[in-house]
């Protein structure tokens, strides 16, 4: 060490002032100053003063610790011997310095020199106050921005590339559906998408574009749940270099949910315009009905839509969805289906003893008839109020359009009807007309030349043909006056086997028939010239369609007489054993000639209801008309030939 270098601090302190050599630092806008060996101050600049607030005067000469606070001057005394001791070294220290307004911290260093003419050191000073304000305020930030992210009521996330979230607040938590985003910490946000792939496609959008503005997907919730959210998103690159995607995101379900709605309902109202209008230009109801189990199908988004109408129900249109590989409706019980149906005719939905679910809904058939529309989903369905209208609505168009095909072939049998009524009136006309003017002719031409009984046979032909025609006439009128309302009835106690004897003997049997006639005579309520008309009427109908032997029975009970017409002939097809009492329709047709005009068995039965009873048909071995009319108690009676 050199002779003049101090070995302690009281050395430092008290050797004597050292006039440095070189002033380059005065210039200088850092704050610096000259210290001698002992670490007083010999000269400062400008700028060191300013910071110190002093003036050079004041501090030239005073040891440099003297500004310091005394808990900093420990190492900086310490450098001061070591450095005089070794002759070099340098230190950096943050201080706090007595300023004018109080502490103030600053970076402060010391460097040892030994020139040839002095030694000492040379003192740089850097104000630290605003530094540690800064970091403070960018801590103080931090904390803030920490717990804003935390506390913010809008779902926030960081995740990294991967998928992996590396950060989630609350609000993110709780519509994720997790109590704590701690859950969310290491999970890949991919399980959080109800279709994957579309977080594929959002990582591509940000390292393309750097943001997302409002992309909307379906979150997966852990309880099995979804929701829509909206994201919003952008790829940050952090100090390190890595990338991150922070990002926030919204509850849009019910804004979703709602425009879903607004869509399904125009389509629905669209799809209903376009079925009604196939309806109206299409007279195949079976395809309108293919096109409403489509719609419904493709509109409700479910498995399998069928209409089934019928007795017994059977399938009439059915639409499958192309995901499906076989019906589901092929397992299931059509009964069953329709004793799940309320009576109220509501929309309803019900599990089925298999698997799925099935809506239901009532049809109006035609005939007072009732269909089934009916839809099946492997889940749950929840129909709205709208998709409830819409089944409605085309239920209503399926019932209309059923309606019309069946008011159209109506239509077409009455046409058809009409024809075969006007070839049946010139056939039942004509031919006794073509045989009373033959008869006419003969008589007229060879009246001297025939015998009296070839004239009264001749005559006799006349008038049996001339009261078929008569009779054919009177059932056209019943016929007429019947639907108007204008059928005079007058209803009185008769006794019925003698006019039912009479009638048989009136009309012309076929050579090969035989008649059986009941030998009970009771009373009934009756108009005695519309009750002639019913039994002639049903001993025609056995002679044209009936076997080879009738039988005329007659039975009673104390408020009921009943006159059965039976033959042995073939009968009527069970499906045609009540519209043969319809105007103008024949259960026995017969090809190459016109049948009968149809009105006997119809004006039958009206005449029968007018006079409070009823003719009914059943087959026994051969057919049976029943003619029901109310008894005459206080004057039933027996004649001495039934009690014989």
């Amino acid at each position: 060490m050199k002779g003049n270098e101090p070995s302690s601090i009281t050395d430092v302190m008290d050797q004597p002032e050292v006039d440095p050599g070189g002033r380059r630092f005065l210039n200088t806008a850092m704050p610096g100053a000259w210290l001698d060996a002992r670490g007083r101050f010999l000269e400062i600049n400008e700028a060191a003063t300013d910071l110190l607030e002093v003036v050079e005067k004041f501090l030239v000469g005073r040891p440099v610790i003297s500004i310091m606070h005394p808990e900093d001057r420990h190492d900086i005394v310490q450098f001061l011997i070591d450095a005089n001791t070794a002759g070099k070294g340098t230190i950096r220290r943050e201080v706090r310095i007595l300023s004018g307004e109080g502490p103030r911290r600053v970076v402060m260093a010391l460097a040892y020199f030994d020139e040839p003419s002095t030694a000492g050191f040379f003192l740089q000073l850097h104000d630290a106050t605003d530094l540690r304000a800064t970091e403070t305020a960018l801590l103080e930030s931090d904390e803030r921005y920490q717990q804003f992210f935390e506390n913010h009521t809008v779902a926030m996330y960081r995740m990294l590339p991967s998928g992996e979230i590396v950060e989630a607040n609350h609000a993110m938590a709780r519509l994720a559906g997790y109590p704590h985003p701690k859950y969310l910490l290491s999970l890949n946000a991919s399980k959080m998408f109800l279709r994957p792939a579309e977080r594929d496609t959002l990582n591509v959008d940000l390292d393309r574009v750097g943001t997302i503005n409002g992309r909307d997907f379906e979150m997966a919730r852990p309880d099995g749940s979804s929701i829509w959210v909206r994201d919003f998103a952008r790829a940050v690159r952090r100090a390190d270099g890595s990338l991150v995607y922070e990002g926030a995101l919204f509850d849009v379900t019910e804004r979703y949910l709602a425009e879903i709605q607004l869509h399904n309902r125009a389509l629905q109202q669209a799809s209903v315009s376009a079925l009604g209008q196939l309806a109206l230009q299409s007279r195949d109801a079976h395809a309108v009905a293919i096109s409403a189990v489509r719609m419904a199908q493709e509109v409700l988004d479910v498995d399998s839509v069928i209409l089934l109408r019928g007795e017994p129900l059977a399938k009439f249109a059915q639409w499958d969805s192309r995901e499906v590989a076989s019906s589901p409706f092929d397992k299931i019980d059509f009964e069953w289906l329709m004793s799940q149906v309320p009576p109220s005719h509501k929309a309803i939905v019900r599990p089925t003893p298999w698997d799925g679910f099935v809506s239901l809904l009532s049809v109006p058939d035609v005939d007072g008839g009732t269909a089934l529309l009916a839809a099946y989903s492997t889940t749950k369905l929840d129909l709205t109020d709208d998709d409830i209208h819409f089944i409605q609505a085309i239920s209503a168009v399926i019932a209309a359009s059923l309606e019309q095909r069946e008011s159209r072939q109506r239509l077409e049998s009455l046409v058809a009807s009409k024809d075969e009524f006007i070839a049946s009136i010139s056939h039942e006309v004509r031919t006794p007309l073509t045989v009373v003017m033959g008869v006419a002719h003969e008589l007229f031409d060879r009246w001297r030349d025939l015998e009296p009984g070839e004239r009264d046979e001749l005559l006799g032909l006349v008038v049996g043909q001339t009261e078929e025609m008569s009779n054919l006439v009177e059932d056209l009128l019943v016929a007429a006056r019947a639907d108007i309302g204008k059928l005079p009835i007058h209803v009185e106690p008769m006794d019925i086997g003698p006019v039912i004897a009479d009638v048989v003997a009136s009309v012309s049997t076929p050579p090969d028939v035989v008649v059986e006639l009941s030998p009970h005579n009771p009373t009934c309520y009756a108009d005695p010239v519309r009750f002639r008309q019913i039994v002639r009427n049903l001993l025609t109908n056995a002679f044209r369609y009936g076997g080879d032997k009738i039988n005329i029975s007659i039975n009673h009970s104390d408020d009921t007489v009943w006159v059965d017409i039976a033959d042995n002939g073939d009968g009527v097809e069970a499906e045609s054993r009540e519209s043969i009492f319809e105007a103008y329709e024949r259960a026995h047709r017969f090809t190459g000639k016109p049948g009968s005009v149809g009105l006997g068995l119809t004006v039958s039965r009206r005449l029968a209801r007018l006079m409070d009873g009823d003719l009914t048909y059943r087959f026994d071995d051969g057919s049976v008309f029943t003619l029901e009319l109310a008894a005459a108690p206080n004057l039933m009676f027996w004649n001495a030939t039934s009690d014989a």
